[in-house]
């Protein structure tokens, strides 16, 4: 009975420190070059230089100058987000699908998966003297 108390012990220290640190572990803070709606609406302004535009929004996926010989360039970002709700750990030494965890009476419940798809389009104009003129901006979530 004794061993029986030091396996099962031995199997949650094994399997409870790895969850209880994904649970306290903060939250990825976004990269400073990541293009986002409200960066654009922070730092974007008319009458900013190509370098300044450049600073505050990273490469251009696309540079193109039109008949009237205005440059525009256009950013076209999108992300993936997934999360995984419903992860459970069950006990009581019923066994579970004759894994070695599963013999201890440890056992896991089903993930339920999200996935999002975000997407930015943004045109900026730049005037004949080179700085912004005018930009304007798509966001879609699907």
């Amino acid at each position: 009975m004794r061993d029986r108390f030091r396996v099962l012990g031995l199997a949650a220290l094994l399997v409870l420190p790895p969850i209880a640190q994904a649970a306290d572990e903060p939250a990825r803070a976004p990269r400073e070059t990541d293009l986002t709606l409200g960066a654009i609406q922070r730092s974007l302004k008319a009458g900013m230089s190509t370098s300044e535009v450049l600073e505050a929004a990273g490469s251009p996926n696309l540079v193109t100058r039109g008949r009237n010989g205005r440059e525009s360039w256009v950013y076209d970002r999108f992300a993936t987000e997934t999360s995984e709700q419903g992860f459970h750990i069950g006990g009581g030494g019923t066994g579970a699908g004759g894994s070695f965890l599963g013999a201890l009476g440890v056992g896991g419940g089903r993930k339920k998966s999200t996935t999002t798809q975000r997407t930015l389009m943004l045109m900026v104009t730049f005037g004949p003297d080179g700085t912004v003129e005018s930009f304007t901006y798509r966001v879609s979530r699907f």
